[in-house]
C-alpha cells in the first residue's frame, strides 16, 4: 500500500487586513461626522430657543412697557362723539385716519394708527416703537393697542376720564441677528369702573329727615340708551340709599331697594332709621330695607368756580341764550326760555321763575357747576321752571355742585338730568316727574313727585377705576 503525503497551500491574505482597516475607518468618520452633525444641529436647536425666549422677554417687556404707558402717561377723551362704542372693537367716526375704522394706537410701522387725538397717537407711537432692552444684545419691541370696548368717558368734574376701557395689546420682540427670530406677544388690558349714579336718589347725610317720600312720590327705571321712557320703563331698580333715615307715607312707592346702613324699625329719628306708614313702601327685598352696614362716601366734585368779580345779580325777563362760560347769579323769569349749547358752565346761582324753561341747542352735553359764593338763599332754584331735555338722556345735563346751600328741583315731561351735590339739602317740588339719579345731602319729596332711573347711568358715568391684565398669549414668527 503507498501512502501519498498531501500538501497544504498558504495564500497572501494581507489585502483583507488592509480592508478591514479600511471599513472601521470608514465607520468611525461616519460616527464621528453624526456626532458632529448631532452636536451642530443641538447647538443650533438651543441657540435657535435661546433666540425664541429672548425675542419673548422682549416682547413680554413691550407688553409691560404698553400697560405702564396706558396707566400712566395716557390721555383718556373726556367725551364719546368721535368713537362708535357700540361695536367690538370699537370704531372711529370722526377725527381719525380712516375713520369707520377700528380705534388703533400704533407704534408698529406695519400697522396704521387710528386714533382721534394725534397728540396721543404720537406720544404712543414715540414711547413704543421699537425700544431696545437693557442688558439684552441686539433685542427691541414694537407695539400696537385696539380698543375693544368702551362705555362713559368718565366725569370731569370728579377728576376721571375715560371710563371703562379694554385694549387688546399686540407686542412684537425682536432678536436681530443672522438668524431674526420674533415672537409676537398678545394681551387684554381692562379698566373697570364705577357709576357715580347707582340710584334713583342717595341722600349722604345723617341729620332727620335723610330721604322723605310723602303723597304718591314714587321711583322707578327706565333705559334711555335703549328708547323711550315707556317702551323700558320698569318696576325695578327705582333705588333708594341714604346715610341716614328713610321716612315714607301715603302712597309713597319704591320700586326696588332701599339701602339703610342699619334697619332700624322702632324707637325715634335718628335711631329708627326706617319709618313706613305708606300704603305701598318698599317692593324689593320682600319689602324690608337692605342694610349697607357702612356709611357710603362721594367724592367732592373739583371744578373751576367763577370769580368773585362776577357774584353779580342778573335777570333775564326775555328769551336768552348763553355760551360755556362763568357766569354771576342768574334768574329767568316771566316763563322765558334760557338755551344753553353744549359745554360746561359756571353759574354762582341759577333760578327759574313763572314757568321759564331751560333748553339745551343743539343737541350735546351740558355741565352746570355751581359755585354758591356768597351764600345765596339757594344754589338752584327751579321751583318755577324745569329743564326740558329733548335728548331724554339725563346724562348728557349735569348739574354739580359742591356747597352746602339748598337747592329745589322741579321735574316736567322733559326733565331730564343728574345732580350731584352731596352736601346739599336738596326738595322735589311741584308733583313732577324727574328723569335720572339725585345725589344730595338730603331729598325731601313734599309734591308727590316721581323719580325715575336711568338704568344706562350704570356705565354712562363712571369713575375710572384701576386697569388690570385679564387675558395673554404668545406665538412666533
Amino acid at each position: 500500500m503507498q501512502i501519498k503525503n498531501k500538501t497544504r497551500t498558504w495564500k497572501d491574505e494581507r489585502g483583507v487586513s488592509l480592508l478591514i482597516a479600511l471599513l472601521t475607518l470608514m465607520i468611525i468618520s461616519l460616527l464621528a461626522t453624526g456626532i458632529i452633525f448631532v452636536t451642530r444641529t443641538e447647538t443650533a436647536t438651543t441657540a435657535n430657543y435661546t433666540e425664541l425666549a429672548q425675542a419673548r422677554y422682549a416682547a413680554e417687556a413691550g407688553v409691560q412697557s404698553t400697560i405702564n404707558w396706558l396707566s400712566n402717561n395716557y390721555t383718556p377723551p373726556t367725551s364719546l362723539t368721535a368713537y362708535n362704542t357700540s361695536t367690538v372693537p370699537v370704531k372711529c367716526v370722526s377725527g381719525c385716519a380712516s375713520n369707520g375704522s377700528a380705534v388703533v394706537l400704533s407704534a408698529v410701522g406695519a400697522v396704521s394708527s387710528n386714533y382721534p387725538d394725534s397728540a396721543v397717537a404720537s406720544a404712543y407711537n414715540s414711547a413704543l416703537s421699537s425700544q431696545a432692552l437693557t442688558g439684552l444684545p441686539n433685542s427691541s419691541y414694537s407695539t400696537y393697542a385696539s380698543l375693544l370696548n368702551m362705555a362713559g368717558a368718565g366725569v370731569s368734574w370728579l377728576g376721571s376720564g375715560g371710563g371703562v376701557q379694554t385694549w387688546q395689546i399686540t407686542s412684537q420682540g425682536t432678536i436681530a441677528g443672522i438668524r431674526t427670530a420674533t415672537v409676537e406677544v398678545t394681551a387684554t388690558y381692562e379698566r373697570t369702573g364705577t357709576p357715580v349714579f347707582a340710584y334713583a336718589v342717595f341722600a349722604t347725610g345723617t341729620a332727620c329727615p335723610t330721604i322723605n317720600f310723602s303723597a304718591s312720590g314714587l321711583t322707578n327705571s327706565y333705559d334711555s340708551s335703549q328708547g323711550t321712557y315707556a317702551a323700558t320703563v320698569q318696576t325695578t331698580r327705582g333705588d333708594l340709599g341714604t346715610n341716614g333715615n328713610l321716612t315714607m307715607s301715603g302712597s309713597a312707592t319704591i320700586n326696588g331697594n332701599a339701602y339703610l346702613v342699619n334697619v332700624v324699625t322702632s324707637g325715634s329719628c335718628p335711631t329708627k332709621t326706617f319709618s313706613n306708614s305708606s300704603s305701598v313702601g318698599v317692593t324689593g327685598n320682600g319689602g324690608v330695607p337692605t342694610a349697607m352696614g357702612a356709611p357710603k362716601t362721594f367724592s367732592n366734585p373739583v371744578y373751576t368756580n367763577p370769580s368773585p368779580a362776577l357774584v353779580t345779580n342778573t335777570s333775564y325777563g326775555s328769551n336768552v341764550s348763553l355760551a360755556p362760560g362763568n357766569y354771576n347769579n342768574v334768574t329767568i323769569s316771566g316763563g322765558k326760555t334760557l338755551t344753553l349749547s353744549p359745554g360746561t358752565y359756571n353759574f354762582n346761582s341759577l333760578t327759574l321763575s313763572g314757568g321759564s324753561i331751560i333748553t339745551v341747542s343743539p343737541a350735546g352735553t351740558v355741565v352746570l357747576e355751581i359755585a354758591g359764593a356768597g351764600a345765596p338763599s339757594k344754589a338752584v332754584d327751579f321751583s318755577g321752571g324745569s329743564i326740558s331735555n329733548s335728548g331724554g338722556a339725563p346724562a348728557s345735563f349735569q348739574i354739580v355742585y359742591n356747597g352746602s346751600q339748598p337747592m329745589t328741583l322741579s321735574g316736567g315731561s322733559s326733565s331730564a338730568a343728574v345732580v350731584y351735590a352731596p352736601h346739599s339739602a336738596i326738595t322735589m317740588s311741584g308733583g313732577s316727574p324727574w328723569f335720572g339719579s339725585i345725589v344730595a345731602d338730603s331729598f325731601i319729596n313734599s309734591g308727590g313727585s316721581a323719580v325715575h332711573y336711568d338704568r344706562s347711568l350704570d356705565t354712562s358715568l363712571v369713575t375710572a377705576g384701576p386697569f388690570q391684565l385679564i387675558a395673554f398669549s404668545w406665538s412666533k414668527f
